[in-house]
C-alpha cells in the first residue's frame, strides 16, 4: 500500500520506512530536514520531500506521524481533512510485528543497547531475527531491518507517551521501571506500573524482568509466565565474579544458582552485565546455544552515544553518552569510574527542561561521581 510517514528523519520514524520498504510498501516521508538515515531510505525507495506539505499525502492511503508532529502541520492538517487513517509510530509498529513472533523490549533506561544485543545475539544463534532500534547500530547495519526468512521481530518499545499498550507481543523484557516522563505520568509512578503492567497482561509468552528492580519485580513478580535476572542466585539467572576486560567486562552466568559457564561482554558497565542477563535468558528461551550467546556477547559493540570511545590516548579519554535519566548517567559516570583513573570532567546537556525540573533533586545527586561539572 501507498503509505507516508510525517517526521521521516528522526531515528524512529527512519526505522519505520525502511521495515515498510522491507516489506515492499509504497513509501514516502517528510521533515522539516534531511538526515543521514533519510538519504540513505532515498537510495532504496523512500520518496523524500522537505518541507511538509499537504501534497505529500495527496496519494496516500496510510499515514503515520511521529510524536512531534502536531495539529499545524500542513501534512497532518491535510491527512486529517482527507479523513485518511492516522498511525502513531507504536501503532504502526505494532501492526508490522503481527506477523511474527515479537520480542519487546521495555523499561525507564537501558532499551536500545539491550534490544541491540537481542537482535545481535539472535542473528549470530542463526535465527534471521528482523529488528527496530531506537539509534543507529553499526554491528547491525541499521537501526531497522526486515529479515523475511526468520520467525523473531526484536523491537524497542517506548513508553513515554503510553503507546506502549499497542504491543501484544510473544515475549517481553521489562528491564526497570522508575519515575520518568513525569510531564505525561502526571500520577508518578503508580501510573507508569499501570502501563507496564498492562503491556505484560498482553505479552503471550515469556516476561524476563530485573528481580533486583523494585518496581520491576513488584508488576512482575506474581506472574507465571515471568522469568527473573538479576545479581541474585535464587533469581532464575544471575551474574557473578565480574571483571573489567579491555573495553568489555567478563563474568559467570548461573541459572537457578547453577554455573552455566563464563562469558565476556563487549561493552563496559556493571548496569550492561544486567542488560547482558536478560539477553541470555531470552536466547535460553529461542534456543541459541550458550557458545554461541558467548561469542555474540563478546563481539557486541555498542550503539552509538552509549558510552561511545570518541578518543583514547595516554593523557585523555573523551566518552559521549546519550544518558539523560539520573539513573543512566550515575551508571555511566560508575562505569567512567571503573574503566578510568585521573580526573573526571563531565559536559552535562539536559534534555527536556520538564525533566530537568521534575527530577531536579536526583539530578543534583547524579554527579556526584565527577570531579568538575559543566552544565550547559
Amino acid at each position: 500500500i501507498r503509505v507516508h510517514l510525517i517526521g521521516v528523519a528522526g531515528s524512529g520514524m527512519s526505522g519505520l520506512a525502511s521495515l515498510l520498504l522491507g516489506l515492499g510498501h509504497r513509501v514516502s516521508g517528510s521533515d522539516r530536514v534531511t538526515s543521514g538515515e533519510t538519504e540513505r531510505l532515498e537510495k532504496v525507495g523512500l520518496a523524500f520531500s522537505s518541507p511538509h506539505s499537504a501534497e505529500a499525502v495527496s496519494d496516500a492511503e496510510v499515514v503515520i506521524y511521529s510524536s512531534a508532529i502536531k495539529p499545524g502541520n500542513a501534512a497532518f492538517d491535510a491527512a486529517v481533512a482527507k479523513s485518511l487513517p492516522l498511525l502513531r509510530r507504536a501503532e504502526a509498529l505494532a501492526a508490522i510485528m503481527q506477523s511474527k513472533k515479537g520480542i519487546v523490549v521495555a523499561g525507564t533506561h537501558g532499551k536500545t543497547t539491550t534490544s541491540a544485543l537481542a537482535a545481535h545475539v539472535l542473528k549470530v544463534g542463526a535465527k534471521a531475527p528482523s529488528h527496530y532500534v531506537g539509534a543507529e547500530i553499526p554491528i547491525l547495519g541499521t537501526n531497522a531491518n526486515w529479515d523475511e526468512k526468520g520467525e523473531f521481530f526484536v523491537a524497542e518499545g517506548d513508553e513515554s507517551d503510553g503507546t506502549l499498550v499497542n504491543f501484544h507481543s510473544e515475549h517481553a523484557i521489562l528491564l526497570n521501571v522508575e519515575e520518568e516522563h513525569l510531564d505525561f505520568y502526571e500520577n508518578g509512578i503508580d501510573q507508569i506500573r499501570e502501563v507496564f503492567g498492562q503491556f505484560c497482561d498482553q505479552t503471550a509468552g515469556k516476561i524476563f524482568y530485573c528481580g533486583d528492580d523494585l518496581h520491576a519485580a513488584e508488576v512482575c513478580g506474581s506472574r507465571p509466565n515471568a522469568v527473573s535476572y538479576g545479581w541474585r542466585r535464587e533469581l532464575d539467572f544471575s551474574a557473578g565474579e565480574l571483571s573489567p576486560k579491555g573495553a568489555g567486562t567478563e563474568f559467570t552466568v548461573y541459572r537457578k544458582g547453577e554455573e552455566q559457564g563464563r562469558v565476556r561482554l563487549g561493552i563496559p558497565g556493571r548496569h550492561n552485565v544486567l542488560n547482558a542477563l536478560a539477553v541470555i535468558a531470552l536466547a535460553d528461551e529461542a534456543g541459541v546455544s550458550f557458545d554461541l550467546v558467548d561469542e555474540a556477547l563478546g563481539s557486541f559493540r555498542g550503539a552509538r552515544r552509549r558510552f561511545e570511545l570518541k578518543r583514547h590516548e595516554e593523557f585523555v579519554t573523551v566518552v559521549d553518552d546519550y544518558g539523560h535519566h539520573h539513573t543512566e548517567i550515575a551508571a555511566t559516570i560508575q562505569t567512567a569510574r571503573s574503566q578510568h583513573a585521573g580526573r573526571r570532567i563531565c559536559l552535562f546537556q539536559p534534555h527536556r527542561f520538564s525533566r530537568t525540573q521534575l527530577l531536579r533533586d536526583e539530578f543534583g545527586t547524579c554527579f556526584d561521581g565527577v570531579d568538575e561539572l559543566w552544565v550547559t
